[in-house]
């Protein structure tokens, strides 16, 4: 997807004529759809219905509003890997809603602690993430379960980066409850969700659950689009699986799959391919396969650089990566 995420900000900022206040399940039901179309891969299909939507209605009186469609773009902008572009949608998101304490400050808040996680900023994304699942809990309803779960698993992913194994399995145990259990679920939330749990039993070292869950998420993602990131992110976690249990075959071909996919849908810069990329460096240099790990090691650092900064928590952590294979192989 080459999409430019900032032009369609611009575009989105001005130029149209305000025309009626869409109504609370108006706009409820275009987040749906957008969480249904990102789940299925359909990235331009959703920058279209956010533009329509804003078209609709007037961002003057329904601030919060908008800014909860300009963080949805936001969102596709951090999973296409377009960081910079995202960053600055969030910011035009958070000005729109000044910060009013309701459910669409909390989809605000849910993608920038997702922006925050990519970047390695755990104790920002568990702030963020605990701001927007005190917004959509205090809601209660079936439009804000699975969102107020997602922000739990969101908080549970920063909480494993802060190394507390603990609280994290708390938090996704509780966000696993509302889970769907149909294999036909189409929002791009749900498989999120298990995965984040695939990686925290992952960390405890119980496998055969992680497998399940990952499996479980790979499934949903699949059947609701073949193009969806969900597909390669369920595969990494799968990767990482193996690679701390010890499979290295089945760590090389998860990874692989992570990487083709990644590769397909965004191209070769992006965040998920740094990662799968470092997964494999490790697997070649267990495997003693020292240049295909270092080779994997440099390209890793590379994208990472480009994406995120040279000082920036990914870029340490892949050169940490490319150190310790270039030192094992001394």
């Amino acid at each position: 997807m080459k999409t430019r995420f900032l032009a369609m900000a611009i575009l989105l900022a001005g130029g149209f004529a305000a025309r009626a206040q869409l109504t609370h399940d108006d706009i409820r039901r275009d987040l749906s759809n957008a969480d249904e179309l990102i789940g299925q891969g359909k990235y331009p299909e959703t920058i279209k219905l956010l533009k329509d939507a804003i078209d609709r209605f007037d961002k003057a009186r329904q601030g919060g509003a908008t800014g909860a469609y300009f963080a949805y773009l936001g969102a596709l902008g951090v999973d296409a890997g377009q960081f910079k572009d995202a960053d600055q949608l969030l910011k035009s998101a958070e000005n729109y809603s000044a910060k009013a304490e309701d459910e669409w400050d909390a989809v605000i808040s849910r993608e920038q602690a997702a922006l925050h996680l990519e970047r390695g900023e755990y104790d920002a994304a568990l702030k963020s993430a605990k701001r927007a699942y005190d917004r959509f809990g205090s809601n209660g309803d079936s439009f804000t379960y699975l969102r107020a779960a997602y922000c739990q698993s969101l908080a549970a992913e920063a909480q494993l980066g802060l190394g507390k194994t603990d609280q994290a399995e708390t938090l996704v145990r509780d966000a696993l409850k509302v889970v769907p259990k149909k294999e036909t679920e189409k929002s791009f939330i749900a498989p999120r969700i298990l995965y984040a749990a695939c990686r925290v039993e992952t960390r405890h070292a119980n496998f055969a659950e992680a497998e399940q869950l990952c499996r479980r998420g790979i499934v949903m993602a699949e059947n609701a689009g073949a193009g969806s990131r969900n597909v390669a992110l369920g595969y990494l976690a799968l990767a990482e699986l193996f690679l701390q249990q010890g499979d290295l075959a089945k760590a090389a071909e998860s990874g692989k799959k992570c990487l083709a996919q990644t590769e397909q849908t965004f191209g070769s810069q992006h965040q998920d391919a740094m990662q799968a990329l470092e997964v494999l460096a490790r697997v070649n240099m267990k495997q003693g396969n020292p240049d295909e790990a270092e080779l994997h090691a440099k390209l890793a650092v590379e994208i990472a650089k480009a994406l995120f900064g040279d000082s920036a928590a990914p870029a340490k952590a892949a050169r940490q990566t490319l150190n310790e294979v270039t030192k094992a192989s001394k």
